[in-house]
């Protein structure tokens, strides 16, 4: 069959396709975003060089670099009853948070983390940081997602278009 011939052209062009549409990380540096919760000020920051916010009363402090965020505290503590700490209002969406580091800190609130394509909500109620090194980091991916019908079209699209050459090309 002539057809089978094609399979290897159109899964090659859906490769393809699909390559050229991955998504950039977006950075988060020069956004100005929200924070709030107990103690956490300033209640907006500029995402750039330093530190973004503060947990007065706490030891906490936040610092978003261009893909991630560091959570460390400059002492040994415990604390309860926080709550919520949210950050909020990034320009570009977030498409998915993990922590990549932990060293020195307990506690749910680094496993129960949440968010949304505009913001990241850690659960404070009650946590700890001890030892000499006391800092969690979390990686933050950011951009667009393409939905994959857009990718699924545009490989029909090409793949279309080449098999049209091609019985042009046969004709001739």
């Amino acid at each position: 069959m002539k057809h089978k011939a094609l399979l290897p052209f159109v899964s090659a062009t859906l490769f393809a396709a699909a390559l050229a549409n991955t998504p950039a990380h977006a950075t988060l540096i020069g956004q100005t975003i929200s924070a709030s919760g107990l103690f956490l000020s300033p209640a907006t920051a500029s995402i750039g060089d330093g530190l973004e916010f503060e947990a007065f009363d706490t030891p906490l402090i936040f610092d978003f670099g261009a893909n991630s965020l560091t959570v460390s505290a400059d002492e040994l503590t415990a604390w309860f009853g926080l709550g919520d700490f949210v950050f909020s209002g990034f320009a570009t969406p977030i498409r998915s948070v993990v922590l990549i580091e932990n060293q020195g800190f307990g506690g749910e609130w680094l496993e129960t983390f949440t968010f949304t394509p505009d913001s990241i909500t850690f659960d404070m109620s009650f946590g700890s940081a001890f030892g000499d090194a006391k800092r969690a980091v979390f990686e933050i991916r950011t951009g667009s997602v393409d939905e994959p019908s857009t990718l699924t079209l545009l490989g029909l699209a090409i793949g279309g278009a080449g098999l049209l050459r091609r019985r042009r090309c046969r004709r001739r």
